[in-house]
This record gives C-alpha cells, structure tokens and sequence, in this order.
C-alpha cells in the first residue's frame, strides 16, 4: 500500500483550533504545526510593491482550487500583516481567469484558462529552462509561474528562502508524449502491463496523465498517478455501488487486477477492514449494515459477509 501525500483536513484544522471560529494566528499556528503549507509568492512583478508578496495558503491548504487573475488572488506583504494590506495582482493586461491552481499529493496543479490574455510559462524547480503552459501540468514546490513578461510567481512552501527571480534559457514546448510510451509510463508506475492500463484508463487519460505529470522528479511523479489513479477508481466503485466486480467490468478489467490494484493504492475492501473500524461503523449506523457500509466505502453485501465471519 503506497501513502499518498495530502493536504489535511479543514475539519483537521478545527480539531487542532478548536472551533470554526478560532482567529488567524491561531489558523497560522495551526497549519504550521501540521507539516508544510503551499502559497504562491510574487517573485517580480510591473508593481515593485508586490514582490515578495504571498498569498492567503489556507485555500491551496484545504485543497480549494486557487483562480490566479487580476483581482485574485490577494496577496499579503507578510505572514503578520493584517487584511488591509491585501493587494491582488491588479495588471490590466492579465486576465480575470488567468489559471486555477489546486494542492494535491504533494504538487501544484495547474489547468490554464483557455480565455487567458496573458501567455503563461512554467519552470520546474532546479530547471534552467521556460516551458510553455499550454495544458495541464503538475509542478513540484520551488516551480515557476511566468505571466507574460511582467510578473513571475514562485510555487512553493511557506518560509522558502527564495527572494528574488533568476534567469532562464529560451522557452521551449513540451513534446508531445505518443500513446504507447504514456501506457509505458504510468503502467510502469502502477504495476499494470501497458495494454491493461488502456483498457483500465482510456488511451486518452493515459496520455493526459503522462503528460501532467511530465515535469516531476520520478518519486513525485509516482505519488501523483498513485493519487489519479486512487481517485479514478474510487469514483468508479462509487459509481457501482461499490461492487468490485461491477467497478472492475465497467473498466475491461480482470477482477484480481483491480483488486490487486485497489490494495496497492489504499482503497478500502471489506474484506481488510479492522474489525474496530467495523464495529465502529456499525455502532454509528445502529446495526445498519447499508448505512455503516457507506460509511466505510465498502460494498454491503461484502460487509454483511465480513461480519458474518467476524462472527
């Protein structure tokens, strides 16, 4: 079983806070206690008192989508300051809806916004090259975001000791990735023989996800497909009402693989449930195996037959 990186909880948070009413500092202190929080910082910009400015994280926090634009978001001058010296980026020459940014699985995702005035470039961190953002891409913290020529946002964790933008080589486009080497890649990724992958996925996820997740390290390029993949079968079990063998043929997938896969990624089975987490459920159900089945993500029938056992 492969342990996804994700972004806590806001009902986390509360736990941590104490209520959904605790002030910022206290939001701060939270986070902070947490493990890393993302926030985008403008490392150059056409207005001098931007730089070095950060956005709110909390949104990026949560796994909200974050709309980068001319009005949003607001970005503070440091993490004390208080809410009206929030400024958004404000060029008139960037769009409303420039790009959406969202934090999962250790990452950025970035989709571009097909309206965008502004041409859009992105540098992986380390990297000593522009590429055009064109499509979606998956950046690791210390990325670049270029807005035209006049404003430059650094992805990253809060506290990077990173202060100013730094010069890069010529931009250049991403090679389109052919089906074959995508079926390849994230079949290589998650233990599935190339042909199966495409049977599971569609040639044409396949290919989105190579190509997403183009510019990763292999570490984190491996997190993320785990991630895709955990929430596209999920969505699949959701959809069959969490019958492994509905799920597995509406994908022209053998059961044991997607079983084998479902294990691998974490996906909860009836029949790998804790007998606490069972009872539990059922506690809280008031013996109804439906209700405490859906609770637990897991077919009915195979929790009625679980608890058989259990028995």
């Amino acid at each position: 079983m492969v342990a996804l990186e994700r972004c806590p909880s806001f009902d986390t948070l509360i736990d941590v806070t104490g209520g959904r009413r605790a002030n910022e500092e206290t939001l701060k202190q939270a986070a902070s206690d947490l493990g890393p929080v993302p926030e985008l910082r403008v490392l150059k910009a056409h207005d001098p008192i931007l730089v070095g400015r950060i956005s709110a994280p909390f949104g990026l926090y949560f796994g909200d989508v974050v709309l980068l634009g001319r009005r949003e978001p607001e970005f503070y001058p440091s993490h004390e300051d208080p809410p009206q010296s929030l400024r958004p980026l404000g060029l008139s020459s960037v769009s409303r809806a420039q790009v959406e940014i969202r934090w999962a699985y250790g990452c950025f995702h970035l989709e571009p916004i097909k309206t965008a005035k502004l041409p859009m470039r992105v540098a992986p961190a380390n990297a000593d090259s522009w590429v055009s953002l064109r499509s979606k891409i998956v950046l690791e913290p210390g990325a670049r975001l270029a807005l035209g020529s006049s404003i430059e946002v650094l992805l990253c964790y809060r506290d990077t000791s990173v202060e100013t933008s730094s010069t890069l080589s010529a931009e250049h486009h991403l090679a389109r990735i052919s089906s074959t080497r995508a079926a390849r890649r994230v079949g290589g990724i998650l233990g599935v023989q190339p042909a199966a992958i495409v049977r599971l996925l569609g040639e044409e996820r396949c290919r989105a996800w190579a190509s997403e997740t183009s510019l990763l390290t292999s570490e984190a390029q491996r997190l993320v497909v785990d991630g895709f993949a955990q929430e596209y079968l999920s969505e699949r079990l959701t959809e069959a009402a969490f019958d492994i063998r509905l799920a597995a043929e509406s994908t022209q997938t053998p059961r044991t693989t997607f079983v084998r896969l479902m294990d691998r990624l974490g996906i909860p089975r009836a029949a790998n449930l804790e007998e606490s987490a069972i009872r539990g459920a059922m506690k809280h159900a008031n013996n109804n195996i439906r209700l405490a089945a859906e609770q637990l993500g897991v077919s009915a029938n195979a929790l009625k037959r679980r608890i058989n056992q259990m028995a």
